[in-house]
């Protein structure tokens, strides 16, 4: 694929993955093997380890947004600078939602293989995103 069309991919996997919730992205837009480095604390490795993932932050967090602020793709690679809104509705962090609004920001480095995401490096502000949910102690989550 070219470098626009990985650049598609990534701004598709946003909206569809984490912006509507469709679990069936992973499916459609990941690799059988795909792997996952840092998410929520830990490496995930294959589909059914990231559907596990997509649901737990699902379950806690709802009215998700999530806007692409820089975007750039370099052969089979992709850097993105993100910005996430949600509302900490539910118990999928470990402790009772806050029904807090939060705002919180990442980059994430993606590898495309076959038309498919294949691995990506997650960094994103754990610890701000748990300050603003009260919740002093990074190891909740």
């Amino acid at each position: 694929m070219s470098e626009a069309e990985n650049k598609v991919l990534v701004r598709r996997w946003f909206e569809e993955a984490w912006n509507k919730g469709r679990a069936e992205a992973i499916d459609e837009m990941c690799a059988p093997n795909a792997v996952v480095h840092d998410l929520g604390g830990q490496d995930t490795s294959g589909l059914d380890a990231l559907k596990a993932f997509h649901s737990k932050f699902h379950d806690a967090f709802s009215n998700h947004r999530v806007r692409l602020d820089e975007i750039v793709a370099e052969h089979d690679f992709v850097a993105v600078r993100w910005t996430r809104t949600a509302t900490h509705s539910g118990r999928g962090l470990g402790f009772p939602a806050t029904n807090k609004t939060v705002t919180f920001g990442g980059m994430l480095f993606l590898r495309v293989e076959n038309g498919k995401l294949k691995e990506s490096w997650n960094c994103y502000d754990r610890a701000g995103l748990l300050q603003q949910l009260g919740r002093a102690n990074t190891a909740d989550w």
